[in-house]
Formats: C-alpha cells, structure tokens, sequence
C-alpha cells in the first residue's frame, strides 16, 4: 500500500555560479545572486492499493520520474506526507553501479548488492540471469566489450530477481530488440499474476493500456487526469501533449485535493515559495464496489490450485519459509489463548473455517478433536479429504444464506478467512452463521485488523472495524479480547527473500513476545479476536 498526501517537491535553480565558499556566502547577503523555485510535484494525493498496476504518463519533464523517486525514497518531498506499508524494489537507473572493468558475472554480485542481496544469495541466480539476458559466451567478458543493448539487458536481467511485493518501474520496458522486448513483458505479465503492486511510468501508451488497471496523468507537477486506462490515454493525446501551458482537470470532482497552486477565486496569485503553502492531509478512503468483479471461490480455487501449500494460502509475495514462520507464530499465539482460558480440546468438535491446505486442521487433530473443515474452494475439499482422511470436509459458501451447517461446535475457528469476504451483508451473515453454530460456552477465534475503520487495500480483502463484530452481542456472543500478533520479520527486517533456518525462528518468536509483552504495535498488524457463546440467539 502507498500513500501520497499532498506531497509536492521543489528545486533551486540558481542564476548565477557560485564556484567558492565565499560566494556561496555572499549569495545570502547580495541581491545579484538569486535563484528561482522549480516546483517538480505540486499537491500530489495518489492512494495505491495492494495489487494494483497503477500507470503514470505525461510529458517530459512533468514530474514523473521524481515522483518515482520520491515513493522510492531517493528524493525527500519539500512538503506532504509518504506512507510506503511495503518492501519496495525500484528499477529507475538499469545498471547503476555498474563497472566496466569487472566482468558480467563480477557486475551480477555487485548490482545484486545494490539491490540487497548476499553473495550467497546470487551465486543462485547467476546462470539464470545470463540465460535470460542471453549473455551465457560472455559471462566472463568486461562490461566495456559489450555493446549498450547487452549490457542494459543484463541490468534488467538483474533486476527482475527481486520479490519485493511493491515495484516501481521508470521507462525499462524499452530493452533490446523486440524478441527480448516480449520476454520482459512476458515477466511483467507474471508479476502481475502475481497480485504485485506495480507502479508503472511510460511514454508507452500500448504498454499503459495492456498491463494498467488505473491510469494517473501528470501535467507541470500535478496531477490532470485519474481514471481507465484507455480513457487517460486518449485525454493525455487529445488534450496534454498539444498543450502548450496548463491543462484543466479531466474531471476536477474526482481529484482528491485542489492544488494549492492555482488561482484562488479572490485573485490571489499562486505562492512564490513553498513555504507559504499550507499542506493539509486529504485523501479518500478506498471503497469496495460489490461489481469489483471479485468471486471468493474462484479466487481461491485458481490460487489453490496453483499452489497448495504455504504459498498458497500465504503472502504470495514471500516464500514458502517466510509464510512457514508468520503461521507459526500464529499457532503461537492461538496456544497461549488455549492455555490462558484453560480450554481443553480432546474429544471437543471443532470447525475450522476456510481450512485450506489443512494447517490449523492437523493442530486440532493432533489434540484430540474432532474437526470439521469447511472451505469454498473444491480443490480445497478434494485434496483434503485425502490427505487426512480422519477429519471431514465440507464444501459450503458460509457467507450465503443458506451456508450454515446443521451443527453445533464447541470451538469455532476463522483465521484469514472472513477478510475475503468483502461484501459486507455477507459478512453479517457469516458473523449470523459462526455465533449459530457455537455452542453454549464455546468459544469463537477470529483474525482481522480491528481497526478504527474498515479499509479495504485490494479488492479480494476489507479489514473491518472492532465496531463490526459488537454485532455478535445480538446472538449471545460477547468478545473477550483481541490480542495481538506481532510480525517482527515483516515489519522489522523489511526482507522477504531471507531464507528462515527452523532453529533462528524461536530467535524471531522471542522478539514477538518482547513486542507483545512491552505492547508495541506492530504496524498494520494481524489481531486474533476471542469471543465466547454466553447467551441464546436473539431471532
């Protein structure tokens, strides 16, 4: 997730040379040496949300490649607020930091170190990246010997290594000759696939249209047009590029904040200096359509399918180790719950909600319970009721009206589930639903971010508030407490290619329970809510 609040960038352009100290000081003090302030970005408000192939064109010169640099934090905004929830990996400069006296494979450890990665880590990678760059006979070669193509082939080739969830891309679709061409918009095609969140500037157009689900033009600094793709790009080749001076808004209603920088209607001209701009935060909260094109079954059945494992369940953005750790420390936090309300599970029939590859499904098992598992995904259903065969499964949509079992449970189990289901009068149901079936004095486990706000950062997600679930009260059910679960890794390390040993991870648990027990917030952080059946159902 990226946010943007009213970010405006200026430069200095100095009229005169100032070659020595002393005239850097007479600068200050003479009225001959002036300079003048080029505003690059004006009033700048963009929300990015998570998933989102978000595209930035404009002319040369208008702001874009400094934006970039700005979310990447290369440049600091002279005003405005950036808020980046994210690892981010920038392809701006390809082959920055590159030596013409070493070798391609010498320049493969080096550029990989600009981007983060131990020797170790790339001496894996170093065959592949050759074999994409198609530059295999000149491993060994200098860089000098090889032509501009070549070399700004094995930049990109380098580049497209990292698995960072957010990455921002400035003009690098335009490398080598058109066979390589289609192989770099065949990798952007997969990191799209991927649920990356991708912020894409072009002077390609083709380019915009084919991967954009969003669109932003950018004219002298400020933002003109937001919107379809299609429909941005016939704006900016109708009425950007033929203008001469300023451009009005494609549609002044949509735009998030007026820019401080135009005419007041009092007459007033525009501020000579930043310093007598009065930044104010403003930005529109993220709203899931119903028509958002979003169906929960087959999200998950093509994502299941795929990849029926960690990875599949997890953030798809890290690997399967990183995934191993976040749901490990789930279970951590879940057993001290268990502990805490001395609930004790054998013989105790258990359902576990959205049970996917079966994770939480094993640690009831291997307590002594008798486990239900329910899931939308057929592919879920098939694969689990071979795989252990002594729980049941069973396929049903709970957020339907007709979704809820015929049982009673004494323990009711829903992490990452309810988080998917972003129509919001399914939610209510599948709240309605979970409360029915919990017996008396059951208990009911729950994950989301109980913020103060529901916000929905991509449209297969919406994270509700605290004050959603108080409607449980209606059917007998009264919340406990929400604890925390800590991420250090995620939010600490900032680092999702590190590969997690099984005895560094109590290492990482100990931080948790340091983090948990100080109570530091952990970010935007995952909270597992305990809720108990104390009352009948209100019908």
């Amino acid at each position: 997730m990226i946010i943007l609040e009213n970010v405006s960038k200026v430069f200095r352009i100095p009229h005169e040379r100032t070659k020595t100290l002393y005239h850097k000081l007479l600068s200050f003090t003479k009225a001959g040496y002036s300079y003048e302030d080029l505003y690059a970005l004006k009033n700048i408000n963009i929300h990015v949300k998570s998933g989102e192939f978000l595209g930035i064109i404009g002319r040369n010169g208008s702001g874009k490649s400094t934006l970039l640099r700005i979310i990447a934090g290369v440049y600091r905004p002279t005003g405005g607020k950036v808020i980046v929830n994210e690892e981010i990996s920038p392809l701006l400069e390809l082959g920055l930091g590159f030596d013409n006296s070493f070798s391609c494979r010498d320049n493969i450890y080096v550029y990989g170190a600009l981007l983060g990665y131990s020797r170790k880590q790339m001496s894996v990678k170093v065959d592949e990246i050759l074999a994409f760059a198609e530059l295999e006979r000149f491993a060994d070669a200098k860089l000098d010997t090889l032509s501009s193509g070549m070399r700004v082939r094995l930049a990109f080739s380098i580049a497209i290594q990292s698995v960072a969830p957010v990455i921002l891309v400035d003009e690098v679709l335009a490398v080598g000759d058109k066979v390589f061409a289609e192989k770099c918009r065949n990798v952007f095609r997969a990191l799209q696939k991927e649920g990356r969140t991708i912020v894409f500037v072009s002077h390609d157009t083709t380019s915009i249209k084919e991967f954009c689900n969003r669109v932003i033009v950018i004219h002298q600094g400020e933002i003109v047009g937001d919107g379809e793709p299609t429909e941005m790009v016939e704006f900016y080749n109708k009425r950007v590029l033929p203008a001469i001076d300023t451009v009005v808004p494609y549609n002044a209603k949509t735009r998030s904040a007026v820019s401080v920088f135009e005419k007041s209607s009092d007459g007033d001209s525009p501020p000579q200096s930043l310093s007598q701009v009065k930044v104010e935060a403003v930005i529109e909260k993220p709203v899931v359509k119903k028509s958002n094109g979003y169906n929960l079954k087959e999200f998950w059945e093509k994502r299941l399918t795929d990849n029926f494992n960690l990875s599949g369940v997890g953030n798809i953005s890290f690997d399967e180790r990183y995934n191993e750790y976040l749901y490990h420390q789930r279970l951590t936090v879940l057993k001290k719950v268990l502990k805490k309300y001395k609930i004790i599970l054998e013989g105790k029939k258990v359902l576990d909600v959205g049970c996917g590859i079966g994770y939480f499904t094993k640690f009831y098992l291997d307590r002594s319970a008798k486990v239900t598992g329910l899931d939308i995904a057929p592919v879920v259903i098939d694969r689990l009721k071979k795989s252990i065969p002594s729980a049941e499964f069973i396929r049903a949509d709970i957020s339907s009206a007709d979704g809820r079992l015929k049982k009673m449970f004494d323990v009711i189990h829903s992490f990452n589930t309810i988080i998917h289901i972003t129509d919001d009068e399914k939610f209510q149901t599948t709240l309605m639903h979970l409360c029915k079936m919990l017996k008396m004095g059951g208990y009911l486990f729950i994950t989301d971010y109980f913020g103060k706000t529901d916000y929905a950062p991509a449209p297969h997600v919406k994270f509700r508030s605290l004050e959603r679930y108080k409607m449980m009260k209606e059917h007998g059910v009264d919340i406990l407490e929400v604890c925390p679960i800590h991420r250090f890794l995620n939010n600490k390390l900032k680092s999702s290619s590190i590969k997690i040993k099984p005895a560094v991870i109590p290492i990482f648990l100990l931080f948790d329970s340091v983090l948990n027990f100080m109570n530091i917030p952990g970010g935007f952080d995952l909270k597992l809510m305990i809720a108990k059946k104390v009352g009948g159902n209100k019908e």
